[in-house]
């Protein structure tokens, strides 16, 4: 079977690559989930095992509590060829093993200004680091769907911290902000009224249903005139969506108060931990600074727009740098 022999006789995996270019059974392109799968399932030397998963969700189990069915699945390899493809494969993730010699802190927070895919790092000929859309590249399931340039990631990672600097070296206003964003909320909302409140709405909404019904045995025992049963549940409708609208502000409020509470939290720790060296942070610190500050970047290689959580000045930085 051609991809066991493609990776034991070409360790650097342009072998494998050039096989599986070529498009599926389906038309559409391998994915690498399916080929690993594929390279690795012993079931094509003849070996079907019986409980290898359980539950719903699939859960692996423990290989020794597997059983081997016999004379289950046809043999389309031979056990040889399966291990030394295993040793092949073996051997390229020994080779890729290494830590990435480049890091790319804007990973996970930047997306392209042009089409909104992920950014993602590239190192072109050895030493020159850049962020690139993914949308640039196809995939298994769609064609390219973007044409944009790559991104300078010294230009692009120095505009980030200095915006992010510029907020954190003010630590006091920062958490003057948060505290104040925290109260605004509740100052709306009463915690213990509005968990009341929400627990009301909600039997309220689970109650329509029967009133409903109750109207329509109404209209087809003739207890009341048509016209009359459909104003009814014409105006049971409206305030089951007013409740229901209703309903899902208080939800809302909730969640923002508990999240405006949990960046405070947050924003705390983050000044106690990297305002003290905001110029010498590693990027695992700035990591931590993007994550706390929710940031959400937008960037071509024209310009960039930088957001933080709270809609206030001091974190909503959004701005475009030619």
């Amino acid at each position: 079977m051609k991809p066991f022999n493609v990776p034991v006789s070409s360790y650097t995996g342009s072998t494998v690559l050039k096989f599986f270019l070529f498009p599926y059974i389906t038309g559409k392109k391998w994915e690498a989930r399916t080929v690993s799968r594929l390279l690795t399932n012993k079931a094509y030397t003849g070996i079907t095992y019986f409980g290898r998963t359980t539950g719903k969700d699939h859960k692996k189990t423990n290989e020794d509590t597997w059983h081997v069915l016999t004379d289950v699945t046809p043999v389309v390899i031979s056990q040889e060829l399966f291990e030394r493809a295993q040793s092949a494969l073996a051997k390229l993730r020994e080779l890729h093993s290494g830590k990435a010699k480049h890091e790319y802190p804007l990973t996970g927070f930047a997306v392209c200004g042009k089409c909104g895919s992920p950014l993602v790092g590239n190192c072109l000929r050895g030493n020159y680091r850049y962020y690139h859309c993914r949308g640039t590249y196809p995939t298994a399931s769609r064609a390219k769907i973007c044409d944009a340039h790559y991104i300078r990631a010294d230009w692009l990672e120095e505009v980030v911290w200095d915006k992010v600097k510029s907020v954190l070296s003010q630590p006091e206003l920062l958490l003057a902000e948060v505290g104040k964003q925290v109260e605004n909320e509740k100052a709306h909302y009463s915690t213990g009224t509005m968990d009341k409140e929400i627990k009301e709405l909600g039997r309220r909404l689970k109650g329509y249903a029967g009133q409903e019904r109750r109207l329509m045995n109404i209209l087809r025992m003739d207890l009341a005139t048509p016209d009359i049963v459909l104003d009814e549940i014409n105006l049971m409708k409206k305030e089951r969506e007013a409740d229901q609208v209703r309903l899902n502000g208080l939800i809302q409020a909730k969640e923002n108060l508990a999240k405006a509470l949990e960046i405070q939290g947050s924003i705390k720790a983050l000044c106690a931990k990297v305002v003290p060296c905001l110029d010498n942070c590693s990027n695992a610190e700035k990591k931590d600074a993007y994550t706390y500050l929710d940031l959400k970047i937008s960037a071509t290689p024209e310009g960039v727009s930088i957001k933080g959580y709270l809609d206030l000045n001091v974190l909503t930085i959004a701005r475009t740098w030619a």
